[in-house]
């Protein structure tokens, strides 16, 4: 008896997200970038839905930058173009409260490290246009979180607002309490919220009702953007307060720290050795147990891995000092290496020592995330002997 799993031809949004992702954030010739767009079939490659099919993976700004070439993309009507301008104000928002809340922060003396999303647009891709994200993470030691959180409170910052429809909502108490207690928020408080009028974004009201209607908030035609903030005192539990050396503890988010700039705002943020284990953990853990589609993350770690930034040895030696990290570094680097184009050494992988079958795709490993990644369909083959 013998059994084979294979996986069906990857088409659609799949196909579209491995083709972007293989170059990006590099900007791909007009013929090219169509070829990749096509992976989408018609109508939904120039259709209404493509913003929110693109969203759904957040690979909105992917494939602006990697197809940006084509009108329909890059064009100054298209629906990403308008996108775009809601990306853009949103960033600049968040830059504005970030710079207001680490000087209350600084005035207290408590440190502030920005770990992914803004980090990433500021120091591997600053040359593109802001990505669209509805937030900015902050990490602070967990001796600082209630002052952090109390901080943003001061600021007119609430935990219990959420957008349905582009209307605001207030949470009872007793279902804030409830969403806190969630698992998936350990380490982290719920997201801080502020409304902010932004009347310039008033003519894109059409555009964001039919296409961000929990991001945005419309009151009578009037846009107003949601400036959030989630504090975090560790991040996706790879945080260790027994010291029992399974998974990195908080002196190891702490470890060289580096100051950045993002459109004249300076703020710290992690070390590129932090970002890189900490950005395939988050990953691994997002897909594995959250069965998260979110894709931003896998491509700004193939455009760290692309820019030269990630230190191997040192990011082999965390791994093998926690043995935590392992599966996620070994399975995602792995599949950027197999799958998406990045030049991964294979001594790093060697040296994490995360068992793999021989002479099988990367898929038919039940702890590899890449089917879940691509929605791939298993056909499984059995039969008496193998043909």
């Amino acid at each position: 008896m013998w059994m084979h799993a294979s996986p069906r031809p990857l088409n659609g949004l799949a196909a579209l997200a491995v083709r972007a992702l293989r170059v990006f954030p590099q900007r791909l010739p007009a013929e090219q970038a169509a070829r990749v767009l096509a992976e989408l079939g018609e109508p939904a490659a120039s259709g209404d839905g493509l913003v929110p099919l693109l969203m759904s993976r957040r690979l909105s700004h992917v494939v602006r930058a990697v197809c940006g070439e084509l009108d329909e993309i890059g064009g100054a009507g298209s629906d990403l173009t308008r996108l775009q301008q809601v990306a853009t104000a949103m960033a600049d928002l968040h830059l504005e409260q970030l710079r207001l809340v680490q000087a209350e922060l600084g005035a207290k003396g408590v440190p502030v490290l920005v770990p992914k999303g803004v980090f990433y647009a500021a120091t591997v891709y600053p040359h593109l246009e802001p990505p669209f994200s509805t937030d900015v993470d902050l990490l602070v030691r967990s001796g600082d979180f209630d002052t952090t959180c109390d901080t943003l409170r001061r600021l007119g910052y609430i935990d219990d607002l959420i957008v349905r429809a582009n209307v605001p909502l207030k949470l009872p108490p007793a279902v804030a309490a409830r969403e806190g207690a969630s698992f998936g928020h350990f380490g982290q408080s719920r997201s801080w919220v502020k409304l902010v009028r932004t009347p310039h974004l008033d003519e894109h009201a059409d555009f964001i009702a039919r296409t961000l209607p929990g991001e945005v908030v419309l009151l009578g035609g009037q846009v107003h953007l949601c400036a959030l903030f989630d504090v975090h005192h560790n991040l996706n539990s790879v945080h260790d307060p027994t010291a029992a050396a399974f998974r990195p503890t908080e002196a190891d988010w702490w470890q060289h720290p580096q100051r950045v700039a993002y459109r004249g705002v300076a703020f710290d943020a992690i070390s590129d050795v932090t970002a890189a284990w900490f950005a395939a953990n988050h990953f691994y853990t997002d897909v594995m147990l959250y069965g998260d589609p979110n894709l931003k993350i896998l491509g700004d770690l193939a455009a760290l891995t692309r820019a030269g930034r990630v230190d191997w040895p040192a990011l082999a030696d965390i791994a093998q000092r926690h043995v935590a990290l392992r599966p996620p570094l070994g399975y995602v680097f792995r599949m950027l290496g197999g799958v998406f184009g990045c030049e991964v050494p294979g001594d790093f992988l060697a040296a994490l020592a995360v068992p793999a079958p021989r002479n099988s795709a990367h898929f038919a490993d039940f702890g590899d995330p890449l089917a879940r990644v691509l929605d791939l369909p298993i056909e499984l083959t059995v039969g008496e002997h193998h043909p």
